[in-house]
């Protein structure tokens, strides 16, 4: 009776592939950002000179550290967030905190004058390359989220953007000078206003999405 009753429940279904968990796909993908984009910053913008003497400083490091780590949390709570019941409280937590961090760290760097660059060889259109950096990511990294059920569509959507814009905002750390002032004031700026707009623009396709879905019950 009972096998009668999954097979009447369970005609019209297609069998799927599972996918794999939020964590190896969270890997993967944030790999292939970096592998990807890594050399297409480098190509378009233009790495400085002085980053390979400057990647061994202390305070480079720790910005490095600061922002790869709230870029895989946020990352892995974006994978997890189109899980139905996935616990996203550690993961958000600890991505804004270490984004915090760095936060605090250009601050700090900013407001000390010994940290200003007088070499104010920036390249000028960093910000229009970060906003486009950011916006190929995050259509990439939505067709991967689109393999899931998005149960959170403004959660998704922030996380995922969050995310990527990090990465996009470290890489184009790289082609300036080391100026905080000029850091801050454009880089940092221009990854919170990105942000916002890949999270209005990744809400409205979850949405659609998940109005197709329901059309389709």
């Amino acid at each position: 009776m009972n096998k009668k009753l999954i097979d009447i429940l369970t005609q019209d279904l297609t069998p799927t592939q599972p996918l794999y968990s939020p964590l190896r796909r969270s890997f993967s993908f944030g790999i292939f950002l970096i592998l990807f984009f890594a050399p297409l910053i480098g190509f378009i913008s233009g790495y400085r000179e002085s980053l390979s003497q400057e990647l061994l400083h202390p305070k480079v490091l720790l910005e490095i550290f600061l922002i790869i780590t709230s870029f895989s949390f946020l990352l892995l709570a974006s994978f997890k967030s189109v899980i139905p019941g996935e616990d996203l409280k550690v993961y958000i937590f600890s991505g804004f905190f270490f984004l915090f961090s760095y936060f605090l760290v250009l601050l700090f760097f900013y407001i000390n004058p010994y940290e200003h660059s007088f070499i104010h060889a920036h390249n000028h259109q960093c910000a229009t390359h970060l906003y486009l950096f950011s916006a190929i990511a995050q259509c990439t990294l939505l067709y991967f989220l689109n393999k899931g059920v998005a149960m959170f569509s403004y959660k998704t959507s922030l996380l995922s953007s969050l995310s990527v814009s990090l990465l996009s905002l470290m890489l184009m750390n790289f082609t300036c000078m080391f100026d905080y002032n000029h850091i801050l004031k454009h880089h940092f700026i221009s990854f919170l206003i990105i942000s916002l707009i890949l999270t209005l623009l990744s809400s409205i396709f979850f949405k659609i999405q998940i109005r197709c879905e329901g059309e389709k019950l």
